[in-house]
């Protein structure tokens, strides 16, 4: 049997500056990752308009410190402002939550801070 568990997103745009969500490979796994009975819940850092398919299904985070409270995954999706403090990235990797960076944005941080318990990318980085 299956556990569901929540998933933070931190990032369902697919690029800084833009609120769109056309084209999203992180909404589209959203969505999928929801219809198998997970939560969701993102963080963005600016409003966004959610399709109406999930408007009141996915909930929204204030800020990322709040994701390592009650998240059991987050999933990196785009390079956001809140990467820059050092506060912030430290109290994810010290808390037990699972994070999922695909494109390796927290991969230096993880490396010399030796955090790799709980920390996913994939890829090789240069």
């Amino acid at each position: 049997m299956q556990k569901n568990i929540s998933i933070v997103f931190a990032g369902l745009t697919y690029t800084e500056e833009t609120n769109t969500l056309r084209r999203s490979a992180m909404l589209d796994f959203a969505i999928s990752l929801s219809s198998q009975g997970h939560e969701i819940k993102y963080f963005e850092d600016q409003e966004i308009e959610l399709p109406e398919t999930v408007k009141g299904k996915f909930g929204v985070l204030e800020n990322m410190l709040s994701a390592s409270k009650d998240a059991d995954l987050i999933i990196v999706g785009r390079k956001m402002n809140w990467l820059l403090h050092n506060e912030t990235v430290e109290q994810l990797f010290l808390s037990n939550t699972k994070l999922f960076d695909p494109a390796g944005f927290l991969y230096d941080y993880a490396i010399k801070n030796g955090n790799l318990l709980n920390y996913s990318t994939v890829g090789i980085k240069n």
